[in-house]
């Protein structure tokens, strides 16, 4: 089982071309049984419009954690600072590596 909740959209206007990102939270069911919980990630869609020609660039990244207040604070992290697909793998894995060593020195 596969789904996706829209959580926000944004437009990006750059000097000759604009974006428009979508963020979405997936959630994935990879066990059978009811009692094993699903895991969240996400996924970024951008549209991207120069001279009246769309095109997309799209990447999900399915399981990062089966929190989904986890995942939902790294989607509102990549809202705010206008991620696109592109770099989106990159930019989950450093904010992942920066949470556990944070908790590592402590």
């Amino acid at each position: 089982m596969y789904n996706m909740i829209k959580i926000d959209e944004k437009e990006v206007e750059l000097e000759q071309r604009k974006l428009y990102l979508e963020y979405f939270l997936t959630e994935v069911k990879i066990y059978e049984t009811k009692k094993e919980p699903n895991v969240f990630g996400v996924k970024i869609i951008n549209k991207v419009v120069k001279d009246n020609e769309e095109t997309y660039e799209v990447d999900t990244v399915l399981k990062i954690s089966y929190s989904k207040e986890f995942v939902l604070k790294i989607i509102n992290k990549l809202i705010s600072n206008s991620i696109t697909p592109v770099c989106l793998a990159e930019i989950i894995d450093d904010m992942i590596t920066n949470d556990v060593m944070k908790e590592i020195s402590v």
